[in-house]
């Protein structure tokens, strides 16, 4: 069956955020970088323009882990400046990447402008959530720099007050930024592959979705930074199509660990994930 093609995208962009997460996933870091702007750039319109932008900050940390530079791209590069949702996402991942360069004092800041700023309560209650959220990175980081900014009250003194919390926000918001930032990028999931798992960090429960191609016997194996495989969930023979399945902590310690993808016996994709104290 022939389909004429859309005249703006000559390309089906599906096949090219394909190839470039292929390239990630066979630790062609520059080739992936490379073609996920070329996304950006070439389609600012299109939702993988903003599904790319995203990747290039995961995948930052296997090319230089030059989180400066990137922030500088988010912010100054000519076709994301022009576009207005792009714009505001790379203000966004621009602040992300100081959180990843450990300048808190700088992202804490941020937070807060958004906060008194806030142009919506949407908008600012989760501005709220994230500025929580960084403060136990902050504390679980291991850095001596331990920053505090104006707004106090929301330097919570447990992982369960902050859930709590948390969760007792997003309620207000049925179809809020979470949902559709997770729409999005389960719409540029390939099969095979792992999102990020949600929340990350975190210390009771998170949620772990995944797509397969065919009908498969799937399971998703969580390990140490050893290699020691410390927990697993059968998930079973699962359909064509995009699940989601729930992790819960029963007794691991607080750090690092990973989680792979095993469809029909072959490990196909895996992501990190942070277990807070």
């Amino acid at each position: 069956m022939w389909e004429p093609l859309n005249p703006y995208y000559p390309y089906p962009l599906d096949l090219l955020y394909k190839e470039a997460s292929d390239a990630f996933a066979a630790e062609n870091y520059t080739e992936a970088k490379t073609a996920y702007i070329s996304i950006i750039e070439d389609y600012p319109e299109s939702e993988y323009a903003e599904a790319a932008m995203k990747e290039l900050l995961r995948l930052e940390s296997f090319v230089a882990g030059d989180y400066n530079s990137l922030k500088d791209f988010y912010r100054t590069n000519t076709t994301i400046v022009a576009n207005e949702t792009l714009a505001k996402l790379g203000d966004f991942l621009a602040n992300l990447c100081d959180v990843k360069m450990e300048n808190w004092a700088d992202a804490i800041d941020w937070y807060e402008a958004k906060i008194t700023n806030a142009t919506s309560d949407q908008e600012r209650v989760f501005a709220e959530i994230d500025l929580g959220h960084t403060y136990f990175l902050m504390e679980n980081s291991g850095s001596k720099a331990m920053v505090t900014g104006t707004m106090v009250q929301h330097k919570y003194k447990s992982v369960s007050i902050y859930n709590s919390n948390r969760d007792s926000l997003l309620t207000q918001f049925p179809g809020d930024r979470v949902n559709e930032a997770l729409k999005t990028d389960l719409r540029a999931l390939q099969s095979g592959t792992l999102l990020s798992n949600y929340p990350n960090p975190f210390s009771g429960t998170t949620q772990i979705w995944y797509k397969t191609d065919l009908e498969s016997q799937v399971e998703l194996v969580i390990f140490d930074m050893t290699g020691k495989v410390v927990s697993h969930l059968g998930e079973g023979l699962k359909e064509q199509g995009t699940h989601k399945a729930e992790f819960v902590n029963n007794g691991l310690l607080a750090g690092i660990y990973f989680y792979s993808l095993v469809i029909d016996g072959i490990r196909t994709d895996s992501k990190k994930m942070n277990i807070m104290r």
